[in-house]
This record gives C-alpha cells, structure tokens and sequence, in this order.
C-alpha cells in the first residue's frame, strides 16, 4: 500500500486502512497540510468550501467511531483513527486521546496550528503597518 501522506487531502480522503499504515507523526503533518490548505492568504482561521463540510465531518466520525470500536482490541490502532479526526475540531477525540496517554500528539497538532496562526497574524500586523505607512506618504489604498 502507498503512503499518499503528501497528498492535500491525504487524511480525508485516507481509508482505515491508509491511516493505519500511517504513523502519529505522519498522521499529525496531514492534518496540518489540511488545515494549511484551507487556509487563504492572511485572513484568520480556515474556510472549507459547503461541498465539503459534510463529507468531511462524515469521514471524520467513521474514523472516529471505528478507532472507539478498535479500542478495546488494538489500542495503538485505535489511536490512530482517532487522532486523524482532530482537523474536524472533535473534541470527544481530544478528550479520549488526551485520556489514553496521546495528550503530547493532541499538543503537537494544536501547536502547529497556534504557529501557523501566529506567523498569519504577524503577517496581517506587517500588511496594515504598510498600508498606514503608504496612507502616511499620501498613496492611495485600496
């Protein structure tokens, strides 16, 4: 089976199977290319487009339901499932990562995040500090 981690939508898209194969970190860079990638320019936050809200959440609950049906059995495996559902803003997923042993993966996913926001927020500061210098010098603005 290929590890189509570099794929845009490799989580979303990825089978049980594909997020098996898949490690925690890997798991944890696709969720981060997901949110990246729905992320426009400097604005806050992401946008996915209405066409993909619902499947996306479906396939974040399937993922999320069978790492719940796996836990008993195959707890690694469980993990895995469940930790592919964060992009989804699960918080039940949070919460039974955090309490089966996973809060550090839990934490280096919302990390990744919080910098990624922090360097479009310093990017945002930066924009408005030139458009004042620019209104400053008598340009227009648009």
């Amino acid at each position: 089976m290929t590890n189509n981690n570099s794929a845009t939508n490799s989580i979303f898209g990825a089978s049980e199977r594909q997020v098996i194969n898949l490690s925690m970190a890997e798991i944890i860079n696709g969720l981060f290319d997901d949110y990246k990638s729905f992320s426009h320019g400097n604005n806050r936050g992401v946008v996915i487009p209405k066409s993909l809200e619902e499947p996306r959440m479906v396939h974040s609950r399937i993922l999320y339901a069978e790492g719940l049906r796996l836990a008993e059995t195959h707890l690694q495996l469980a993990k895995k499932l469940i930790l592919a559902c964060l992009f989804d803003g699960n918080t039940d997923a949070m919460n039974w990562l955090t309490l089966n042993g996973e809060a550090k993966q839990v934490q280096s996913f919302l990390g990744l995040v919080k910098e990624f926001e922090d360097y479009k927020a310093e990017e945002r500061r930066k924009e408005e500090e030139e458009k004042e210098r620019m209104r400053l010098a008598g340009v227009r603005v648009a």
